[in-house]
């Protein structure tokens, strides 16, 4: 994902982590509340979003077009 913007919710581990690794190279993209995120996917700002596997599930439920969790864990 080196070079691609990912989107984080604010206060979370995913945003910790990404935070304190400058060498993964991704532009970080902090967002204060879902709506917000959602709205960056949608908008095609964001190329891909850190969130817990549940709230990805909610999310690709309810924006099938827009969200597409992956299958596999990352670790």
């Amino acid at each position: 994902l080196a070079g691609k913007r990912i989107g984080v919710m604010e206060g979370t581990v995913y945003a910790d982590y990404l935070l304190h690794h400058p060498e993964l190279k991704v532009d970080l993209q902090v967002y204060s509340n879902i709506g917000g995120l959602v709205d960056a996917m949608k908008t095609d700002k964001i190329d891909a979003a850190f969130i817990n596997y549940y709230s990805v599930l909610y999310l690709e439920h309810q924006y099938p077009g827009i969200v597409k969790a992956l299958k596999e864990s990352i670790k």
